[in-house]
């Protein structure tokens, strides 16, 4: 019920009349990077490694990102392992500062239900910039253009595989993958927004 109220209802159940260049999906994701040396650990499906190599859980990070259909895209990149209410509303709080002056006025903020999002102290930054909140349906993800965002990511990361070398390389390709991607404006449409 929930995901059709969102695109039928007007605030604060939905995005109903709301132009898409108001609308700023934000979201995080963790992002790992793997054993540094490639030239152990690589196999074929279904063939066990048998060499020794340098294997690991790897070195976490967490990528907090918003995305506008403008084209704009916010991003921190943080070697921690989660969000919390803290980084959150520190991280929001850039954005609403760093918004130009030709796109102030009213903006409307899309997120899941994380508990870290529906925290008094980030309501109180966005509010307090007189800015919206609108929760995304929980359990919809593919309604929320940041997780395409998130997949072009992670496929530019594939391809890039073994051009990252050391935890210094994987920090400057982020920004580098994350600053051309393309066709935001047609992922807010094809995830339904008006």
């Amino acid at each position: 019920m929930r995901a059709d109220l969102f695109f039928t209802t007007s605030f604060p159940t939905g995005v109903l009349g709301l132009p898409r260049n108001s609308l700023f999906d934000t979201d995080e994701c963790a992002l790992t990077l793997q054993a540094m040396n490639r030239s152990y650990g690589k196999s074929g499906f279904n063939v066990r490694v048998r060499e020794e190599g340098k294997y690991s859980r790897g070195i976490k990070y967490t990528l907090i990102c918003s995305v506008c259909a403008t084209g704009q895209i916010w991003f921190r990149l943080r070697r921690v392992n989660g969000t919390t209410v803290e980084a959150f509303t520190s991280y929001i709080q850039e954005v609403v500062d760093g918004l130009p002056p030709a796109e102030q006025g009213q903006k409307n903020f899309l997120w899941d239900n994380l508990s870290a999002h529906g925290n008094d102290m980030v309501l109180n930054v966005v509010y307090g910039a007189g800015h919206r909140v609108i929760a995304r349906p929980p359990y919809r993800p593919w309604l929320g253009p940041i997780e395409f965002v998130f997949n072009q990511l992670q496929n530019e990361l594939r391809l890039r595989d073994y051009a990252v070398d050391n935890e210094a390389q994987f920090v400057q390709i982020i920004p580098r993958i994350l600053t051309n991607i393309q066709g935001i404006d047609a992922t807010f449409t094809h995830c339904g927004y008006p």
